[in-house]
């Protein structure tokens, strides 16, 4: 390097690895070389520049400003301009321009309104502040809780935030109601305060805005309405979207700006934040790109698009295995369930059959024909006069259940889908629901219904085909609530995977806890976990949680770890999806997004990465959105203190994005750690719900049982 006049190398020392750096002066050349190209670049965040200038002879220090004192000087300007603020929380501004509704039937506006509205939030990022902006729907309430109480019970509405004419109008929570009086917390005034009813308008959830359509005799799309304008059901969602949020801070920035706090003016800049795929020495955000991972399936065959790779090469599992399926059905149904079953065993279209695609042999003796309600009953019947099925450890045998969802809303913890399949899971039985649609007419659904019931029963559709880059284990946390009067339930639950992606096993708490001991309890849980493993004395594990982790969990989880393996390397990765930073790329080949395997890194321990944006093997409606991924790495007390290697998270979040077996789609918005976890908290809490615990039988442990 001395000889050629170039600088010398650079060494970056981690516990997996050691990279050196070989400098040869390539900026300097590229330079030149680009220094008659004008192309702008075509990338964006929708970030905007906030230009901050003193006042006075003595300029005072502007980073003692916290951003939430900028956000509350921001609303008291967008109120002084006539906004209308609907949220101030979290250091977060949700408004929209009073009077500019979208306009819809009168009837339906005597009922409900919409509004366009926008999200606004100080972000700080490599040093610099920034305004973000994005675009949101408003669905608002127009009736009055007087009116209201003539459908709805008072408990109905106790508890929901309203708008309350009080001296002028004002965001307040409901405590409680009648026809005359209600009494509200004021939220600006912190205090609380007993008002006349018909000047309270409640914010009614959708569902209850459905019913109050329904019973005003208005028949609305409610749900298509929402979809429309809010974007989501728009394939170019993502180019509209960033032309209303760049037509929105040029307005901002005229009307709004700049706003004052104490001797320091803000300006705002309407020009969105670029994303550079050229080296600018950390002045802008720079984006990577990351090749789309492949998994691995049947005879070693590698394949990128899922769907097409299963349907090809069959499952990565090669061992001929017999699944014995016992259907339900509602009566009248016995013909079309027949017809459902041979399906998924001779396949149709692109699917060649569960045995040729599954290496799986489907078969049945009888269709059980009975009225929904009787479901449960017929099912502890064939238990007790078959004892040897429950709990049966070759998960040869599956309960296909038809499941009619009328009369039943998606969550009712009643109906017969919770009922049935938790009887089942608590026997050790696979269940597998089917829906009135999926029984009448398979087409396209026959293949990921077979996916699903193969991989309950044990099989491996596929997996990636090398191991994740510096991991040994994935251990994907999450809990599920259970919200009752002056007591909050939890339950703790581990999903683990190991480095090729494969599903290991589920473990969870046995009883539920408060949140006051949840530190304890996920104490319990890692241990309980990490003891079912076989780990060396240095394993590399990831905790990935959805969740923010905070310091009491995270001390927990680690002591935890320590005790079980003391010089093992832990990293805590929150996947965070309840953000507003969108990326954006205006190419007219695109669909507006940033392309799917695209990462920006933002901090040492952050990066944004795109796991649904443009791609070749879906197109997406509405948005996409990235990923937030934070990183913390708690290395051994003997081992130098590093940073992540960012690079090597993005590969490994994409990578895990690949293994959704729940569905043959060439993708997931999220790893499979964080997704199944979610799964398992979103079912577990609907028998959370009925009463108890969840008691899945030992046996389910190493299935995914929840797909």
């Amino acid at each position: 390097m001395e000889k050629l006049n170039l600088p010398s190398p650079r060494y970056k020392v981690s516990v997996a690895q050691t990279k050196v750096t070989l400098l040869n002066n390539a900026d300097e050349r590229s330079a030149s070389f680009y220094a008659g190209d004008t192309s702008p670049p075509t990338e964006f965040a929708n970030l905007f520049p906030l230009i901050f200038s003193y006042q006075g002879s003595s300029p005072p220090e502007a980073k003692r400003f916290l951003p939430r004192d900028v956000m509350i000087n921001l609303k008291d300007a967008l109120e002084a301009k006539g906004w209308y603020v609907d949220l101030f929380k979290f250091s977060r501004i949700i408004a929209h321009r009073r009077g500019l509704n979208i306009p819809i039937p009168r009837r339906v506006s005597e009922v409900v309104r919409f509004f366009p509205a926008y999200v606004f939030q100080v972000r700080q990022y490599l040093g610099n502040d920034y305004l973000c902006i994005d675009y949101t729907l408003e669905v608002k309430s127009v009736r009055n809780l007087h009116h209201l109480l003539a459908y709805f019970k008072p408990s109905d509405l106790n508890g929901k935030t309203a708008t309350v004419n009080w001296n002028g109008w004002q965001r307040a929570k409901i405590l409680s109601a009648d026809q005359e009086w209600t009494r509200i917390y004021l939220f600006d005034f912190d205090q609380e305060q007993l008002v006349s009813s018909d000047k309270v308008i409640p914010q009614l959830s959708k569902s209850l805005l459905e019913r109050l359509l329904i019973l005003e005799g208005i028949n609305f799309d409610l749900h298509q309405t929402i979809k429309q304008h809010s974007l989501s059901s728009e394939p170019t969602a993502a180019r509209i979207r960033f032309e209303k949020t760049q037509a929105m801070a040029e307005t901002l920035s005229r009307s709004v700006f700049p706003i004052t706090l104490s001797r320091i003016r803000i300006s705002l800049k309407p020009s969105a934040a670029p994303l550079m795929r050229q080296d600018n020495n950390g002045k802008s955000f720079r984006v990577h790109s990351l090749t789309e991972p492949y998994v691995e399936f049947g005879r070693g065959q590698p394949e990128a698009d899922i769907r097409e790779g299963i349907t090809k090469f069959g499952s990565y599992s090669h061992e001929s295995k017999t699944i014995e399926i016992v259907p339900f059905c509602a009566s009248g149904l016995r013909g079309v369930m027949g017809s459902l079953i041979e399906r998924l065993k001779a396949g149709k279209y692109k699917y060649r059959g569960s045995e040729r695609t599954f290496h799986t042999r489907f078969t049945y003796n009888s269709i059980f024909e009975c009225h929904p309600s009787n479901t449960l009953e017929e099912c502890r019947r064939l238990l007790n006069e078959h004892p040897e099925w429950a709990g049966n450890e070759s998960l040869s045998r599956i309960f296909l259940v038809h499941a009619p969802e009328e009369g039943h809303s998606i969550d009712d913890e009643q109906s017969p889908y919770y009922v049935i399949k938790r009887f089942l899971l608590e026997n050790g039985i696979p269940c597998q629901m089917v829906d009135t649609p999926t029984i009448q007419n398979p087409d396209w659904k026959d293949l990921n219904l077979a996916l699903n019931i193969v991989a309950k029963c044990g099989v491996t559709p596929w997996v990636l085909p090398d191991a994740i880059p510096d991991a040994d284990f994935f251990i994907g946390l999450s809990y599920t609530q259970n919200l009752r009067p002056n007591r909050e339930r939890l339950m703790g639950y581990a999903n683990v995977f190991n480095k090729f992606g494969k599903w290991e096993f589920y473990s969870g708490n046995t009883a539920t806890f408060s949140y006051e001991e949840r530190a304890q309890y996920f104490r319990e849980l890692v241990c309980q976990t990490l003891n079912r493993l076989t780990l060396s004395e240095t394993p590399s594990i990831y905790f990935h949680y959805s969740a923010k982790f905070s310091r009491i969990d995270r001390e927990a989880i680690l002591e935890a770890a320590r005790s079980i393996r003391p010089y093992g390397n832990y990293s805590f990765v929150w996947i965070n999806t309840h953000h507003n930073i969108r990326l954006y790329d205006n190419r007219p080949e695109t669909n507006g997004s940033l392309s799917r395997g695209s990462y920006l890194i933002t901090s040492p321990n952050q990066i944004y990465l795109s796991t649904t944006g443009y791609n070749p093997y879906r197109k997406t409606l509405g948005t996409p959105q990235m990923l937030e991924i934070n990183v913390r790495m708690e290395q051994p007390k003997d081992v130098p203190k590093s940073l992540p290697d960012l690079k090597s998270i993005a590969v490994q979040i994409l990578s895990l994005t690949k293994l959704n077996w729940a569905s043959t789609d060439s993708l997931c918005g999220e790893p499979i750690t964080t997704k199944y976890a979610g799964d398992i908290a979103y079912l577990t809490s609907a028998f959370l719900r009925q009463g108890s615990t969840l008691r899945l039988h030992p046996v389910l442990e190493k299935t995914t049982w929840f797909l």
